[in-house]
């Protein structure tokens, strides 16, 4: 991995490089600087609207900051660009969940399910779900 400082630089050189933005966010968003993350992701996905990778981390940036919100729009967005996305539809599950929309929490985690039928954090949190639920 690349420091903050090394990709400070290589940006310099290439401003217009999204997937240097994107690294850096990452970067910002491991030291629990997500507001800082959440920018370079903006200026990432600005500069390519179509990498769902990079929409998955700012919604991860987002759920860092608990705006369940915003991190549900990414989420989206990410679903939309790769429909196949298991992390997708889990962490959108786990923003309804934290939202008290355990209905449609147990939807995307089933559906999370049936992509990734190994994915042992959607089955976790879909068992949580479903005692919530009462099943």
């Amino acid at each position: 991995m690349k420091t903050i400082e090394e990709l400070d630089r290589e940006i310099q050189q290439d401003p217009n490089n999204a997937e240097l933005y994107r690294l850096r966010g990452c970067e910002y968003m491991y030291k629990d600087e997500n507001d800082r993350a959440i920018e370079d992701f903006n200026l990432s996905i600005q500069l390519d609207p179509n990498n769902a990778h990079t929409f998955l981390q700012r919604a991860t940036a987002y759920s860092k900051k608990e705006d369940d919100d915003s991190s549900i729009k990414d989420y989206d967005q990410v679903i939309k660009l790769n429909p196949n996305e298991a992390r997708a539809y889990c962490f959108r599950g786990c923003a309804y969940g934290y939202k008290g929309d355990v209905d449609k929490c147990i939807s995307d985690l089933e559906t999370a399910l049936q992509i990734a039928p190994d994915f042992s954090l959607a089955k976790e949190k879909l068992l949580e779900a479903r005692k919530i639920r009462g099943y």
